[in-house]
């Protein structure tokens, strides 16, 4: 079964709210894959490994967003507490060596493999040069990155490589939604589409160092936040 499980990566800032979302895809028995880094705090180390261990997983790939702070920094205390994952984003080299990891290059069009479900890579600059979203076809579900984000809108900094138009292109790539579906009390017209919002986390969930499955709101359209 697909079950991301979502991990506050413990970051509150004027910029991020609450702080991040992170979600790891852990199988029992096998190697898990972790979708943003956070920025290394240490209660989301703490969190991560609570939540391997949990699952008798190890922790085999770390997929990053893109190069920003407060999705990729924490790569290189992750790498020191589990020196057998890897560390995979869209290339910004002007960015990337500030991340003492070795970063391995995926881009539009690659299929990454969390233990045994497909999610697709798929390149969406605009917030930044190098941002991507995974697609997982089979559930519908999208994790987003700074394409999207709950309660607010996206910050397009030209100084930090964003570009208007590339964003509202990138927003006009996000899989439709199916005929019928409820989002709140509107209906719109699509299926199933499960969105994967890593920022920021609502205040009123809660923090506690504790990994939780993220929630379901609204009709048949479920967006997990």
């Amino acid at each position: 079964m697909f079950e991301p499980l979502l991990l506050a990566a413990h970051n509150p800032s004027p910029m991020t709210g609450d702080g991040n979302n992170t979600y790891l895809l852990a199988g029992r028995g096998g190697a898990a894959v972790l979708i943003d880094a956070g920025v290394g705090e240490p209660a989301h180390v703490a969190t991560i490994a609570a939540a391997l261990r949990e699952h008798d997983a190890q922790l085999g790939l770390v997929l990053v967003t893109h190069g920003h702070r407060d999705h990729a920094g924490g790569a290189p205390a992750l790498a020191a507490a589990h020196p057998a994952a890897a560390f995979a984003k869209h290339p910004w080299p002007e960015e990337d060596h500030r991340f003492t990891v070795r970063w391995q290059p995926i881009g539009e069009g690659d299929v990454v493999t969390a233990g045994s479900e497909p999610l697709a890579v798929l390149h969406t600059p605009g917030h930044s040069p190098d941002h991507l979203a995974f697609w997982h076809e089979p559930t519908r579900t999208l994790f987003t990155g700074d394409l999207v984000v709950r309660g607010s809108s996206v910050m397009i900094h030209s100084s930090r490589g964003g570009t208007l138009a590339q964003y509202l292109a990138s927003l006009e790539r996000l899989p439709a939604p199916a005929a019928g579906t409820r989002t709140g009390n509107r209906r719109s017209a699509g299926g199933d589409l499960r969105l994967h919002l890593p920022s920021p986390v609502p205040r009123a969930a809660g923090r506690g160092g504790a990994a939780r499955r993220p929630r379901h709101r609204g009709g048949n359209r479920r967006i997990h936040l």
